[in-house]
């Protein structure tokens, strides 16, 4: 049974095709490609699209070429959209404060001959005030100082104080000159309207009880001293309460300069006006000083007085409408820092009676026959 079990075997064997001897035909599919160890090592999975086939190869084109016209085709031009509209108005430009040079010596505080400390006496000071619409931003002492020879061998110093704050001391004659300089910076903040320099000897070797009879020991602050400032102009609002401020400040003790810009073709009766206007404040100026220039057609570059009939341009301003006399403050066009006072009127008449209107004693008297008192006031309006 096992022989036949064999030969059974042995015969299905025999019978059996070899495969392995088999060659592809001409017909059958190509061989796999499969990818090497050290590539399938570098590059992940998925990172790319497979190979594609022979069949996907041969496959027709047209899908492609209909994607790629897609993807070329311009696209549509879109309309311009209108500029969003804001239901706000544009903010408001505001003028910046424009910057003001000074400048006020010993001399023109009232000191001639400067400060003088002799005789026994160790201290002493001067007031000043100045424009009270102005905001001063940096400021600086330049002083003179003349020391007698026996003051200078004393080893004695100067005290300087602004407003019962001290600015500092300084040493008497240590340089061996007869006239000896300094500057000191001042605090902006302790220069304000009314100010009060005060200096003092500083002297240990002096009994305090001790006469210098013979006024050997002498310091004396020459006139020539000074105080030099930059301010900002303060923009104060357009109300005639304020006159003759920003045009003329009674806090100033430097001489004042007004322009009044006239039209192009002025008349006798706004000169009359001018003449009128300007005399009053020359004596609202009295020991400083004043100066006017005169603009025709052209607007003042600070503040500046303006005279002129209704409608008539000056320098590009339109003055204004009106049958009555004018006396009015506005901002002026070329600079909204700065103020304008315009004097209007349609004759000499009117021109004299908008003039009148900044003294209210002259009102009064040109009035009097109408029942006006000398306490009366005009309130600044137009009349």
């Amino acid at each position: 049974m096992k022989r036949l079990t064999t030969l059974a075997l042995l015969a299905g064997m025999l019978s059996a095709p070899a495969l392995h001897s088999e060659e592809p035909g001409s017909g059958s599919a190509a061989p796999l490609s499969f990818p090497q160890l050290n590539d399938a090592a570098d590059s992940e999975p998925g990172d790319e699209p497979p190979a594609a086939s022979p069949e996907e190869g041969a496959s027709p084109a047209a899908p492609a070429t209909a994607g790629d016209a897609v993807a070329t085709a311009p696209a549509p031009v879109m309309p311009d959209l209108p500029p969003p509209v804001s239901g706000t108005a544009a903010p408001e430009v505001i003028p910046v404060a424009p910057v003001w040079g000074g400048d006020l010596n010993l001399a023109q505080m009232g000191m001639p001959d400067g400060i003088i400390l002799s005789g026994g006496q160790r201290q002493g000071g001067v007031s000043f005030t100045l424009p009270a619409d102005q905001v001063v931003i940096h400021s600086q002492l330049s002083l003179a100082v003349r020391v007698s020879p026996e003051m200078a061998s004393r080893n004695a110093t100067l005290q300087l104080m602004l407003n019962g704050q001290p600015l500092g001391t300084l040493p008497l004659g240590a340089d061996g000159e007869d006239v000896s300089h300094y500057q000191l910076d001042i605090p902006p903040a302790l220069m304000v309207s009314s100010n009060n320099l005060s200096v003092k000897i500083n002297d240990g070797d002096t009994l305090q009880c001790q006469r210098d009879i013979h006024d050997t020991s002498r310091v004396t602050v020459l006139p020539t001293s000074h105080f030099s400032w930059e301010s900002q102009q303060l923009n104060i609002s357009d109300d005639l309460s304020h006159f003759p401020r920003p045009f003329f400040d009674s806090m100033q003790m430097t001489p004042a300069d007004i322009a009044v810009a006239y039209g192009a073709k002025p008349s006798a009766d706004v000169f009359s006006a001018a003449a009128l206007i300007s005399s009053w404040l020359g004596i609202q100026a009295d020991y400083r000083g004043i100066a006017f220039s005169a603009l025709r057609d052209r607007l003042p570059e600070r503040h500046g007085i303006v005279i002129g009939h209704p409608g008539e341009q000056v320098g590009g301003m339109m003055l204004p409408e009106t049958d009555k006399p004018l006396l009015r403050i506005i901002a002026n066009p070329a600079n909204p820092a700065y103020k304008l006072l315009l004097i209007v009127g349609k004759n000499d008449t009117a021109l004299r009676m908008a003039g009148l209107a900044v003294n209210p004693r002259q009102l009064c008297a040109a009035n009097r026959d109408a029942g006006c008192r000398t306490a009366d006031h005009p309130g600044w309006q137009s009349i």
